[in-house]
């Protein structure tokens, strides 16, 4: 019998059914958990951008780097209900701290605390509150907050405990850092206003100046033009007359006369401004040495008086007693005086009175005065006349019809002499009650 053969095909496999999956329970079909803050916090948050909209309107409508800071610390008492705060602006980066706007402090203590302000700053964060260090700003405050612009630390205020005793949190941190950084971009752009508005006033004064200064240089064209031709004037028709015909001998004597007054006004306008040319150019002081102002007064006034008494004006001297010397230029000194007569002359109607007073005046810090005035009765400047006195190639009046001749050189020319020997020339004056110029020299 045959053995049976054994079948070579696989076995066939045994399929497992699928599991079933679990049940979904009713917890995953939630959705994810979110965090809700309280609303005690979201109604302090709130406030605070309640707070910083109303500080941020309110910087936004002032210039003035006083009242900013006031309102900086207002909106800080008012939020946090402080008892004290106090406002910082640093100068210079290494200055002392200088008290901008103090409440419920003094600026006096403000200005005590300001080294430890200092340290507290350096010692926290670049950009962050910190508390103050121990010692009297922890007495005084319990948080300090830097102020910055363009990086940098421009200044620094610093609240006082809570009335309530609360402690300041992060989110009152954050609100004093905002707040802190607005009022630092408002204080620099004021400041900046501020700059460009000095700088337009400074240009407009520039610009005013050059404006007049181009006024008195056509001015004094025009004055050199009529004081220089009116004597050339004359002179010329004299020495025509003189050479046309034989003159008589009346007439000789007179146009003679009248030719050397001529010369001499020429040459005295040209020693003024050959004068005025050398002050502007030469440096320092001139030498001088001990004058005897009361022979000097006395001696010009003699030479002087017929002159003024022509003018029908009188000429008077009044000397003190035991009047030092003065470290002087007796010819300097002597201009000078001459300078400030004939103006008193050309300025006082006729039957004036001109008083030459030498007398003393106490010299600060130490030391005294040998003073010199020049006093008229006569109808005085105005005072806003006074300031420009004694600037060169102005006159009270400078227009063409002026009755008052002469160059604008007179009192500049005699302020420039007087401060080359280290003295004073001074200007008192009231409309309708006469003047006094003085001429002060040390005395030896």
């Amino acid at each position: 019998m045959s053995p049976r053969r054994r079948s070579t095909r696989p076995a066939p496999t045994r399929r497992r059914a699928p599991k079933a999956a679990p049940p979904r329970s009713s917890a995953s079909l939630r959705p994810p958990l979110t965090f809700v803050p309280p609303p005690r916090l979201l109604e302090r948050r709130e406030n605070a951008l309640a707070s910083l909209f109303e500080l941020s309107e309110e910087l936004s409508a002032s210039r003035d780097p006083f009242a900013m800071g006031t309102l900086a610390l207002l909106n800080a008492l008012g939020h946090f209900g402080a008892a004290r705060a106090a406002l910082w602006a640093f100068p210079s980066a290494s200055g002392p701290a200088v008290p901008l706007a103090v409440l419920g402090i003094t600026k006096e203590e403000a200005a005590r605390l300001g080294p430890a302000l200092r340290a507290a700053l350096e010692a926290s964060s670049a950009t962050g509150p910190a508390a103050p260090p121990h010692g009297p700003m922890t007495e005084a405050f319990a948080i300090v907050v830097p102020i910055l612009a363009r990086g940098k630390r421009t200044g620094a205020f610093a609240l006082g405990a809570r009335v309530s005793g609360e402690a300041y949190e992060r989110l009152d941190r954050e609100y004093l850092n905002t707040a802190a950084r607005m009022l630092g971009v408002a204080l620099e752009h004021a400041r900046l206003v501020h700059r460009m508005e000095e700088t337009n006033r400074q240009l407009r004064r520039a610009n005013s100046a050059l404006t007049e200064s181009d006024r008195l240089k056509a001015e004094f064209v025009a004055n050199v033009n009529h004081e220089m031709r009116t004597p050339i004037t004359i002179l010329k028709g004299y020495l025509d007359t003189l050479t046309s015909s034989p003159p008589a001998p009346d007439l000789h004597a007179r146009a003679l006369k009248a030719m050397k007054t001529q010369t001499d006004h020429l040459a005295r306008m040209v020693q003024d401004l050959l004068e005025f040319s050398s002050l502007s150019e030469r440096p320092g002081p001139v030498a001088c040495a001990p004058l005897d102002v009361a022979t000097l007064v006395s001696r010009y006034a003699d030479e002087r008086r017929p002159g003024v008494l022509g003018g029908l004006r009188t000429l008077d001297v009044e000397i003190a007693d035991d009047l030092p010397a003065a470290f002087a230029d007796p010819a300097r000194v002597e201009r000078a005086i001459d300078a400030l007569v004939e103006n008193a002359l050309k300025f006082t109607p006729v039957g004036a009175r001109i008083t030459l007073r030498v007398t003393t005046a106490p010299r600060d810090p130490e030391g005294r005065w040998v003073q010199i005035a020049v006093v008229d009765d006569g109808p005085g400047i105005p005072q806003e006349c006074l300031p420009a006195m004694f600037d060169p190639f102005r006159q009270g009046d400078g227009s063409s019809t002026r009755t008052v001749g002469g160059m604008g050189l007179g009192l500049a020319l005699a302020r420039g002499m007087i401060e080359k020997m280290e003295g004073r020339l001074e200007a008192e004056s009231a409309f309708g009650a006469g003047a006094t110029f003085r001429i002060l020299l040390a005395a030896a």
